[in-house]
């Protein structure tokens, strides 16, 4: 943030010295014309030309030109103030040599505007403060013949000084509905967020089971039907049925509480071994659905046997400390077979799995583990 921030300041730095130089090159147009206006044959016109008007304003615009020019190239100090205070210098150069134009009194509002630039209230106050003072001690200094080509006296510096301080207050006053609208807007961006980040919740909420945390049902069914969709021909797809055994026998005896708890610490266990590979389900009530892709029959049979036998070795207080064990039937789904084929075979193969004792995996071709 703070690089973003310094490239920004530097990026802004050069623009203003872009304003710079288009101002200076300006006002050496505008000499030029004025000179050409009054040409006079000889070179006494040239000399007088260049010391009455243009020799001192050009000098004090193209030194304070070349420091800026200096100061941004080899230095990373903040330049903020020095960039204002050669806004008045060039402000003030035009108006000491062209007091003969009323007019070029309103350049010393140009330091101001641009300090706006800034968004920051203590730079337009004082750049406000610096360019009174600049316009005030050149009244006091000015000689009466030269105060006079301004307008009568007092009434011109107090017209200059009204319009400073109200150039400043306009600027003011950008900057505070500046800071309503960014305060409006990082609320509304907030809001957004909430609102994004509920939705997501929302969302996963209903594609995730609340008990285990595995994806729930429908969640589970989604991505199948994605899988099936997407490649019919996908011959390494695994799908296993498995179930807490004797689960019904839990909660009548220890009560849903306990059931809850064998649930959660069951879909703990099969996380652990198989959620790299794999992708769980709570399919319903105490059977959990798993999905392998792009797995060999061997490959899918050992990942269900060590999380079989990881859940076997789960002791859970709150049913005395007693096992836990699961039956689970695995069918790989072949070409011609349908979604529903796909969850028949794997069911018939949990049943198989349970018939003979549970706590066993049995293959969709009937053999046992």
């Amino acid at each position: 943030m703070s690089n973003q921030h310094d490239l920004g300041s530097v990026i802004w730095k050069r623009k203003i010295l872009r304003i710079y130089r288009i101002f200076i090159l300006f006002y050496l147009m505008g000499e030029a014309a004025s000179f050409a206006a009054g040409w006079e044959p000889g070179l006494n016109y040239v000399i007088t030309y260049l010391q009455d008007s243009t020799m001192i304003p050009v000098s004090t615009m193209l030194i304070t030109l070349l420091v800026l020019e200096l100061l941004c190239r080899y230095t990373n100090r903040n330049l903020d103030y020095i960039f204002i205070l050669a806004a008045v210098i060039l402000a003030g150069s035009l108006i000491i040599t062209n007091r003969h134009i009323p007019v070029m009194q309103s350049t010393i509002l140009v330091p101001i505007v641009l300090s706006v630039l800034y968004f920051d209230k203590v730079k337009i106050l004082v750049t406000t403060a610096v360019s009174l003072a600049f316009m005030l001690t050149f009244y006091g200094l000015a000689n009466q013949k030269t105060a006079a080509e301004f307008g009568p006296a007092p009434f011109s510096a107090i017209v200059i000084c009204v319009i400073i301080l109200a150039c400043c207050a306009a600027g003011l006053i950008v900057i505070n509905r500046g800071m309503e609208l960014l305060e409006e807007l990082r609320e509304k961006v907030v809001c957004e967020i909430k609102l994004r980040e509920e939705k997501a919740w929302i969302e996963e909420m209903s594609r995730t089971d609340a008990l285990t945390g595995l994806a729930n049902h429908k969640s589970f069914h989604d991505y199948l039907d994605h899988i099936i969709d997407s490649d019919e021909s996908t011959p390494a797809l695994h799908l296993a049925l498995a179930d807490i055994d004797n689960f019904k026998a839990i909660n009548d005896t220890y009560g849903h509480w306990a059931g809850d708890i064998v649930l959660k610490q069951t879909a703990a266990r099969l996380k652990e071994t198989l959620q790299s590979s794999a992708l769980l389900s709570r399919y319903g009530g105490e059977e959990f659905g798993i999905l392998f892709q792009g797995m060999s029959d061997e490959e899918a049979r050992d990942k269900l046997e060590a999380a079989r036998i990881a859940v076997a070795s789960i002791r859970v207080a709150e049913i005395q400390h007693q096992t836990v064990t699961i039956s689970i039937g695995l069918y790989r789904k072949r070409v011609t077979d349908s979604k529903e084929t796909l969850f028949k075979r794997a069911d018939t193969a949990l049943y198989e799995a349970k018939r003979p004792g549970k706590n066993r995996l049995c293959v969709g071709d009937g053999t046992t583990a």
